[in-house]
């Protein structure tokens, strides 16, 4: 399956430990990060860089 034909979720509910991916709208990279705190407010988000 393609990401493009990936189906849309409505709804997502992470929690402490969940790994996600989402695209960068700027440079429409994709990115790997870790959830280490889900606020109840506003986003916050940590630039995490990994080398191979």
């Amino acid at each position: 399956m393609c990401v493009k034909d990936a189906p849309i979720i409505v709804s997502f509910n992470s929690k402490r430990g969940d790994i996600v991916l989402a695209q960068f709208i700027l440079d429409y990279f994709w990115n790997r990060a870790m959830i280490v705190n889900a606020p109840r407010g506003a986003v916050e988000m940590i630039n995490l860089k990994c080398s191979t």
